[in-house]
């Protein structure tokens, strides 16, 4: 038996010309269209006719192409070709590569199958155009390869269908059995000689071998082999046997094993033995290919040819088919028939001539049971309708077998004419059709490889061109070499879609960043042009582009006062809107309190509060509080008394300067101040940016005074509920966008605390603690408004994942200033033995110092601008001095 015919059944469709034409040409699809026919016709041309085919006249005269004819007959006929080239979409070719025909397998144990399939237009087809099914468990999946688990115990017939992008289907299949584990098992025999289709003559010595395998008892010998003749009968036992006695005429030769059980196995070849001096002729099968798969009552036509040396070509009678199933099934070529019984079958043509000579050739063809082809239904989305390109719609059917009931998974197949295969299952999502008229066809397949479609029109509409994305960057124009700074492109947009790449370059060699929001710094003093590139869902662009001026940061710090009296208990700084510097202070042998702002390059100097107002009391020695609002009004906070210090009528105080106007309130009762504990301010943005002041309550250390201004010397007074003694305010005061306020906690216990309150203030709750060996601690807020706390032994801060500490800042634990500039870029002013030293980094990471110089004995003030750079005012020798731009 030949192992496999490939073959193509070409369709071809052949126009008969009318009147004259006898005959006809038919083309396969890639054929061009027709150039010539002969005319048969006899008639004489007596016209100058002109014949628009290009044809070629049998008669007296001859045509050319668009010729004029001269002879004086007349063509009646007006003949007109009208053979036209049709493209016929050839059926795919499956192959089921693994596992292979008679193959067993133990239940439970994974059937690994894989296959192809080629189509004449389309060449190699995807995996999602093939789709596995069994005779007994149904519909299986798709792809090239796939694991079958479960199989039920019994004989499958394993079915690859194989579909082509314009819904035409083929089917191939191989037949296997799973057993249970433990059941004896039949053994497999394989007849190695004679081959199929042998030939021989009278009295030759043919020699018969083969083998036989049985799971259980392995390779079988001896009586256990045994040959027959489907025309002699037996043939003898074991291998190999040798015998010269076969009689002339067709055989079908069996090997037959039998095991230890009592189960037998055979395999079988066709062989022909011939008279003598007859030369025996010679026989092909063109049709079915081997190894091919039809459905029971399919129509099958079975076609071949036989040549002898002496008679020639045979026909009718002297070609005859045969089935190893069935039987006889006729003669001639082509012999149609629908009657094969389901199974495997070995289909024969025995060729036989004149003298009594033979010569088969075998193919095997596997009939299926019959089945109902399946119906598939589309319910969604209805024909007719459209989408914009891109928009994903859901593609919804059914398919209903006779025989597997409701199909589902890989037996539901959606393809485009346009796109070709989309997908399996239902619902199925797809946004990927392209723009214009789809014909979306729905094909279901059942167990036994036959399928059933649906179809529907869809128009994708073409969208409009894309716009692209529009880039925009902020961050400082301005900063210092090493200074990390923040720079934001999440304004950036799409006008018609999203955003999907947003990528910053520096302009100094160092490598891109992605993101909305980076931080960045330069090594080297010049200036840089960053420049954000954002790219849209369409691929689109669109950059955006700043200039940072970057300079070497201030190696000398500017005086602000040189006053021959000693300066210097505590200064504050705050930014207006343009980043300008205002600067609170403490002047020592006065207890004064100065306020200096920076004009046209030069400072200008104003006492607030202090001797003159009310002589013989002071401000308070520690430190007091500068904030301005959005309206450009500065707001101060500070402690004023009677001297000494320890006296019970200490007040807290708020000043305001609004123009060129000082106004000076009492906040609280005259008993409620402290002098020795911090006093701070800040305005509360949920609440029309009223001022809030914070301090330690009277002497007895347990409470903490907070107090809105709600009108002119009007003032609102709570404390906080903490009864333990010496839980004292840290001077840490920041309120979020949302009126949140946050406060840092001193305590002689070493404990360390932030608080939250409400707007009102009617109450305040514990936010987060953890102990430290600390009187004052300096607050700020993250770009996440979370707070972040500077105190003698370190920093903390308190990002949303819970307390952290774990930055060191060096210095001798006493007079220090923080605060949080953009890109959460923490920046530190602390005293190291008699020398100032100011540090940055971003929070989380390493601090670097910037600058160290001589720094006396008195608490700083510190604030970062929008640009991302330090301003800071300190003590030096009894001056004032300013840090910064």
């Amino acid at each position: 038996m030949r192992l496999f015919h490939s073959f193509l059944l070409r369709a071809a469709l052949c126009v008969a010309a009318p009147v004259l034409a006898v005959g006809c040409a038919c083309h396969g699809e890639d054929d061009p269209q027709d150039s010539g026919e002969t005319d048969t016709d006899t008639d004489t041309d007596t016209d100058a006719d002109t014949d628009t085919d290009a044809d070629t006249d049998a008669d007296a005269d001859t045509d050319t192409d668009a010729d004029t004819d001269t002879d004086a007959d007349t063509d009646t006929d007006a003949d007109t070709d009208t053979d036209t080239d049709t493209d016929v979409n050839l059926a795919p070719v499956p192959v089921i590569d693994v596992p292979t025909t008679g193959a067993r397998f133990d239940e439970g144990v994974q059937i690994d199958v894989s296959g192809h399939a080629d189509d004449p237009e389309e060449g190699a087809l995807p995996g999602s155009a093939l789709s596995w099914s069994s005779s007994l468990d149904g519909p299986l999946g798709s792809g090239t390869s796939l694991g079958w688990t479960n199989a039920s115990l019994g004989t499958h017939d394993l079915v690859l269908t194989a579909t082509d992008s314009q819904g035409l289907s083929a089917l191939t299949s191989v037949q296997v059995e799973v057993v249970a584990v433990g059941v004896n098992q039949a053994p497999v025999v394989t007849v190695s000689s004679p081959t199929d289709a042998s030939g021989f003559v009278v009295g030759d010595a043919v020699t018969l071998d083969g083998s036989a395998v049985d799971p259980e008892d392995g390779a079988l010998s001896g009586a256990d082999l045994a040959w027959t003749s489907d025309r002699d009968g037996g043939l003898g036992t074991g291998v190999p046997v040798q015998t010269s006695a076969l009689s002339a005429g067709v055989h079908v030769l069996t090997l037959t094993a039998t095991d230890s059980g009592g189960l037998s196995g055979s395999d079988s070849v066709t062989v022909t033995v011939n008279p003598p001096n007859n030369q025996a002729p010679s026989v092909q099968i063109d049709a079915p290919a081997d190894g091919s798969t039809v459905v029971g009552g399919t129509s099958v036509s079975l076609e071949g040819q036989g040549s002898d040396p002496e008679d020639g070509a045979l026909t009718g009678a002297s070609l005859a088919w045969r089935s190893s199933v069935d039987g006889d099934l006729g003669t001639g070529s082509p012999l149609v028939t629908s009657a094969l019984t389901v199974g495997g079958h070995t289909l024969t043509l025995v060729g036989t001539d004149s003298g009594g000579a033979s010569a088969t050739d075998s193919i095997a063809l596997t009939v299926l049971a019959p089945n109902t082809a399946p119906t598939a239904t589309i319910t969604a989305p209805a024909s007719g309708g459209n989408s914009d390109a891109g928009v994903s719609i859901d593609l919804v059917g059914t398919g209903n077998d006779a025989e597997d009931g409701a199909l589902t998974g890989a037996s539901l197949r959606w393809a485009s004419d346009l796109d070709g295969v989309l997908g399996t299952g239902s619902p199925l999502a797809t946004a990927s059709l392209s723009a214009g008229l789809h014909t979306l066809t729905l094909t279901a397949t059942d167990g036994g490889g036959l399928t059933g479609s649906d179809q529907i029109a869809w128009t994708v509409n073409s969208l409009p061109a894309n716009l692209p994305p529009v880039a925009v960057l902020t961050g400082p124009v301005r900063t210092v070499t090493d200074a990390v700074v923040a720079l934001d492109g999440s304004s950036s947009y799409d006008p018609d879609g999203n955003v999907v790449s947003s990528v910053f370059a520096f302009d100094d060699g160092t490598p891109d960043q992605t993101g909305s929001n980076v931080t960045h710094s330069w090594g080297t003093a010049g200036t840089y042009t960053v420049t954000l590139t954002v790219t849209d869902d369409g691929g689109l662009t669109d950059s955006d582009s700043l200039t940072v001026v970057v300079e070497d940061p201030v190696e000398v710090p500017s005086v602000v006062i040189d006053d021959a009296l000693p300066l210097g208990d505590f200064c504050d700084i705050a930014l207006d809107a343009a980043g300008e510097p205002h600067i609170i202070f403490r002047e020592t042998d006065h207890g004064r309190l100065l306020y200096a702002e920076r004009s046209s390059g030069a400072w200008v100097v104003q006492r607030v509060d202090g001797p003159g107002f009310q002589i013989g009391s002071s401000v308070g020695v520690m430190p007091g509080q500068v904030v301005i609002g959005p309206d450009g009004v500065v707001h101060v906070a500070y402690t004023y008394g009677s001297e000494p210090y320890i006296g019970p009528d200490f007040q807290p105080r708020y000043a305001r300067l609004d123009g060129s106007t000082w106004t000076l309130e009492g906040v609280g009762s005259s008993t409620d101040g402290f002098p020795y504990t911090p006093v701070a301010i800040d305005l509360d943005p949920a609440n029309g940016d009223r001022p809030v002041v914070a301090w330690t309550e009277d002497r007895s250390y347990d409470s903490i005074g907070l107090a809105f201004r709600d009108g002119p010397s009007s003032w609102t007074t709570t404390y906080s509920s903490e009864n333990s003694s010496y839980r004292e305010f840290g001077g840490g005061l920041a309120f979020a966008s949302d009126g949140t306020a946050w406060l840092s906690q001193g305590s002689s216990t070493k404990a360390f605390r932030t608080w939250s309150a409400s707007a009102g203030f009617s109450t305040l709750t514990w936010a987060a603690w953890a102990e430290y060996s600390t009187y004052v601690s300096r607050l700020a807020l993250d770009d996440d408004e979370r707070p972040v706390m500077l105190h003698p032994d370190g920093l903390a801060y308190w990002p949303a994942s819970g307390l952290t500490n774990d930055e060191v800042i060096p210095g001798d634990g006493t007079f220090f200033d923080l605060d949080v500039g953009p890109g959460n870029v923490v920046w530190v002013l602390t005293r190291r033995g008699d020398q100032a030293e100011i540090l940055s980094a971003a929070l989380g990471s390493f601090f670097l110092p910037t600058y160290e110089g001589p720094m006396d004995a008195a608490w700083p003030g510190v604030a970062v601008g929008d640009d991302g750079l330090l301003r800071a005012c300190f003590f030096r020798d009894g001056n004032l001095v300013y840090y910064g731009p």
